[in-house]
């Protein structure tokens, strides 16, 4: 339970040895946190499980962990998901101090022009209130920024810690506010 939202997670190996079990378990899922790491970045079981994602139409958050490992090199690994992966990205984040135990997250200054600038790549309405420098409700932009995602127009980006738990909150906050609800279907029949 987070922020009043039941949340049910699915933990799937990430060694390309388990990609046949961690496939049969994307049908299940009604969004997914793709997790990477600062240091290796795209790999090719990373590879595997984005066109699997991208089959199956699952909305789908970035997470970029391990940002305290020597060696980290996140504009590398944003440079390389923008390549192999995709370039719809919703970066509204920072690290501070990366590759180092005193890493930290912060919220970039110009987190809302980005959010907007972001919408503006698949929204109309969006497009021309960035082009004309007009102001934009917050939640009508949030709203934009939901379908987006759901709709596998938008991929929003996440930093974290895992291990010192720096970041994880807003992951939470992401999956809530960027992710959608799985249909009620109490009153379907038992599947499995």
């Amino acid at each position: 339970q987070y922020e009043g939202t039941t949340i049910n997670l699915i933990d799937t190996p990430g060694h390309i040895d388990f990609i046949g079990e961690v496939e049969r378990c994307l049908g299940v899922l009604d969004g997914a946190v793709l997790v990477l790491s600062a240091a290796e970045g795209v790999q090719s079981q990373t590879r595997l499980l984005w066109k699997a994602l991208s089959q199956l139409q699952i909305p789908t958050l970035l997470l970029i962990n391990k940002i305290d490992r020597i060696g980290c090199r996140i504009p590398q690994v944003l440079q390389q998901i923008r390549q192999e992966l995709t370039g719809r990205l919703l970066i509204t984040q920072s690290v501070l101090s990366p590759g180092t135990d005193q890493c930290q997250i912060e919220v970039l200054d110009n987190a809302p022009q980005a959010a907007l600038a972001a919408a503006a790549e698949f929204d109309a309405e969006m497009e021309t209130a960035y082009l004309e420098e007009t102001a934009v409700d917050p939640q009508k932009l949030l709203a934009v920024l939901q379908q987006g995602t759901a709709s596998r127009q938008l991929f929003p980006v996440f930093f974290a810690c895992a291990k010192q738990n720096i970041g994880l909150k807003a992951l939470l906050d992401g999956i809530v506010r960027f992710l959608p609800a799985a249909p009620n279907q109490d009153d379907q029949p038992l599947s499995g």
